[in-house]
């Protein structure tokens, strides 16, 4: 993945739990607001490596929906045939950051596994030349 620039927005939030107080000499349940600051990128570029070609080619055709976020990553319809050594290697053509779930010495919890009860995942971000893509 790489990206153009990224930019922060902020969001207001509530908090899970209700607290309750008298407003008036009356109760009132509230919830605690806050406000959060978050970075998205700006003109991403997402690369999916497959080990098999007619699963690049359906991939290829499909979209991406990042329900969370409500954003779509559309594809670009195009494949190519790279050596595992020109993927992790080639600068001009693939820089940017890719996560590696392993654990590693350099592995840091990356989240947790909802079909596995919950269970950590972890991973290492494997990082490729700069990321971060040359507006012209």
């Amino acid at each position: 993945m790489s990206y153009s620039q990224m930019d922060s927005q902020q969001e207001r939030i509530q908090s899970r739990g209700w607290n309750s107080k008298k407003v008036e000499g009356r109760p009132a349940f509230l919830r605690e607001q806050s406000i959060l600051s978050r970075y998205v990128l700006i003109d991403p570029v997402l690369l999916l490596a497959f080990t098999e070609l007619q699963d690049a080619e359906r991939a290829a055709q499909q979209h991406i929906c990042l329900c969370r976020n409500e954003d779509l990553l559309y594809p670009s319809g195009k494949t190519m045939e790279v050596s595992v050594e020109d993927w992790e290697q080639d600068e001009d053509r693939f820089s940017g950051f890719e996560l590696i779930f392993e654990q590693t010495e350099k592995s840091f919890l990356v989240g947790y596994n909802r079909f596995e009860e919950g269970a950590p995942m972890h991973g290492w971000l494997n990082i490729l030349g700069n990321p971060v893509n040359n507006v012209r």
